[in-house]
């Protein structure tokens, strides 16, 4: 953790740190069918599955109808491999795999088109190309978009300019790429809308508005850097009176306050929320020295609120746990922290640790729901459920 600063104005990152943008980095944007993420790369795969695998039996259902049946019975074929490509590609798999069977199904529509336009007086142009653009202008990179265009408008060029004049095709190919290159910006472009205004929906949804910090169900999604560590939960000493005696805006101010204060302190792989009322969380990956952080926090809030209009002080509880059994984490802690109240308050308390090898307490901090002492430490040391009310 890093020393406590003077709260900064601004939003707060995915853990908890200040940040200069509301959709910070949450790890978890892979749930989303955002660009570059596998749940993407699967959507990507299964469009063009969708596309492949019937155009393949409308190919072959077209091929005793036309003049040159070899050849749309070729596209059929090739639109049936593609198809299979796409379905049997891993999420893992390079960006020039899905390149590839999208290059491969513009040579196949333009096969497609020149065995149709193989019946006299018929003229059905570019408008199969317009299927793997929308495609790829939804779930690829801004590189990739342009390369399929260029690709999909040489081997149209050379189908026109093997069936008629130059002019003819100098013609279809800058109408083609002016008509699909606009429909392919506009589409991207609307995809990133829509992935910003997801991304602040889903960043939103896991902060709690006043403060800013993550909330109980930002802190449940929030990445990790171990599968355990500590929580240290916090609650202000007599909050209710603050409420009570000069108004909730006051209140507010001072929850605000306190949620800059630790989100000053938290620093890489630490996350800071708050659950609920005056009581915020810090997770504090395992390695830390929590009980030190813990301390210093509390000491850093007195110290802080004494120039404030309402001077406040702190208790806190520190539990260890899985965060795959967060709330269990969470009672532990909370039991410790009413500990803390019903002591005289101001004051850190350590629950006691999971009976398993390698989880004793850090440094030399008491086992059990024993106070800590409240004793000033070392410069530089903190590099860091509710309580029940009766006791606030």
């Amino acid at each position: 953790m890093a020393a406590p600063a003077a709260p900064a104005p601004g939003p707060l990152d995915a853990s908890g740190s200040r940040a200069g943008t509301l959709a910070g980095d949450r790890g978890g944007t892979d749930h989303l069918a955002v660009r570059g993420s596998p749940a993407n790369r699967r959507w990507n795969s299964r469009a063009t599955v969708l596309m492949a695998a019937p155009g393949s039996l409308v190919l072959l259902a077209l091929a005793p109808f036309v003049p040159d049946t070899r050849l749309m019975l070729a596209a059929a074929a090739s639109a049936a491999v593609i198809a299979v490509w796409a379905h049997l590609t891993p999420v893992t798999a390079p960006a020039w795999v899905r390149t590839g069977y999208s290059a491969w199904a513009a040579v196949v529509l333009v096969a497609g088109t020149a065995a149709a336009e193989s019946i006299p007086s018929l003229d059905i142009g570019g408008i199969a190309l317009l299927c793997p653009v929308l495609v790829i202008a939804m779930t690829r990179s801004g590189w990739e978009i342009v390369l399929q265009l260029v690709w999909q408008q040489l081997a149209w060029g050379a189908y026109l300019l093997s069936t008629g004049s130059v002019e003819r095709a100098v013609v279809g190919v800058v109408v083609g790429a002016s008509v699909l290159g606009l429909v392919a910006g506009c589409t991207s472009w609307l995809r990133g809308v829509v992935e910003d205004a997801l991304r602040e929906l889903t960043d939103s949804a896991g902060r709690d508005p006043l403060t800013g910090l993550l909330n109980r169900r930002g802190l449940a999604s929030a990445p990790a850097t171990t599968a355990s560590g500590w929580l240290l939960l916090l609650d202000l000493d007599h909050f209710k009176r603050i409420n009570d005696e000069t108004g909730h805006a006051v209140g507010d101010e001072t929850l605000v306050w306190f949620a800059g204060l630790l989100a000053a302190s938290v620093g890489p792989g630490e996350v800071a929320a708050r659950i609920g009322g005056e009581e915020c969380v810090v997770r504090l990956p395992d390695g830390a020295d929590a009980a030190a952080c813990a301390e210093e926090l509390r000491a850093a809030v007195g110290a802080a609120s004494r120039t404030r209009p309402v001077p406040v002080t702190v208790s806190i509880g520190v539990a260890r746990g899985t965060w795959a059994d967060l709330p269990a984490a969470l009672a532990a802690a909370d039991a410790a922290l009413y500990t803390a109240k019903r002591t005289g308050r101001d004051r850190v308390v350590l629950a006691p640790d999971p009976p398993a090898a390698g989880n004793a307490p850090p440094g030399n901090a008491p086992a059990g729901n024993a106070p800590l002492p409240s004793v000033p430490l070392p410069a530089g040391r903190l590099g860091r459920r509710r309580a029940h009310r009766g006791a606030r």
